[in-house]
């Protein structure tokens, strides 16, 4: 039987695994949403995870891919994974733009189909983040 330790160290490489596959998804879905716009989009440096669950767990380090958007050679716009385990979802990520900074978190379950929200103040109301909020984010 094992121990608790390495049941939860396994619970957690899961959560980690889908947590980099919801943001490669993310990403997907914003690289077609400029598709054919003055927009473009590169990878930008790794940003390094490694919470608390990890540490607790004996987990290695791990990196999780970062997403710039440019127009005409300005940077408009840098999505920066932040945390998967908030208080707030099931993972957010900053998104760093030219006139303000925004927070994109899943309000979802873990394991299910994300469902993300954009936050200007995290008192406030936040929105669906989709092709229209994010387009309208970046004019």
């Amino acid at each position: 039987m094992k121990n608790l330790n390495s049941i939860e160290s396994v619970k957690i490489e899961g959560d980690i695994i889908d947590w980099k596959l919801r943001i490669q998804q993310l990403y997907k879905d914003i690289e077609k949403w400029i598709s054919g716009s003055n927009f473009k989009y590169k990878k930008g440096p790794v940003q390094i995870m490694y919470e608390e669950q990890m540490y607790q767990n004996k987990l290695p380090i791990t990196e999780l891919d970062t997403l710039d958007i440019i127009c005409d050679n300005i940077y408009i716009l840098s999505l920066k994974p932040k945390g998967l385990w908030t208080l707030e979802g099931n993972g957010a990520i900053d998104l760093l733009h030219k006139n303000g900074n925004y927070t994109l978190i899943d309000i979802s379950k873990p394991r299910h189909k994300p469902n993300w929200k954009i936050y200007k103040n995290i008192d406030e109301e936040p929105a669906n983040f989709t092709k229209r909020t994010f387009l309208e984010l970046l004019h």
